[in-house]
């Protein structure tokens, strides 16, 4: 019986979303943590397998620290694994700084490639 292939490592990719492409790393724990970086932001959250090369994941994203007028992205992406690659598509409610929600993204589409040591 052979194991089920797992989100685990490292990862970069692109969120399209908007209009707008941003570039993103992640990082999938063994132990269903993740880790978001991006050129303005960092994040934390969860993932879980749904069996068969599928996974998903939350995230919350902190943008305290930038110029935009948010304070923080909650996402949440479906997504599925190739050999070296995965994709998805998510959903993000972006809040302001008085955490009021200002924006829904129903159809960003995400695109990684696992990176090796």
């Amino acid at each position: 019986m052979s194991e089920q292939p797992t989100p685990v490592g490292v990862w970069t990719g692109t969120a399209t979303h908007d209009g707008k492409a941003d570039p993103f790393t992640i990082v999938f724990g063994v132990d269903g943590t993740v880790v978001l970086t991006t050129p303005i932001s960092t994040g934390t959250g969860k993932w879980s397998a749904d069996g068969d090369r599928r996974f998903g994941y939350r995230i919350r994203e902190h943008l305290g620290t930038s110029d935009l007028p948010f304070s923080h992205v909650d996402i949440e992406v479906a997504a599925e694994l190739a050999e070296t690659t995965y994709s998805g598509t998510g959903t993000a409610e972006i809040y302001g700084k008085d955490g009021t929600l200002r924006h829904v993204t129903t159809d960003a589409v995400v695109a990684a490639q696992r990176q090796v040591d």
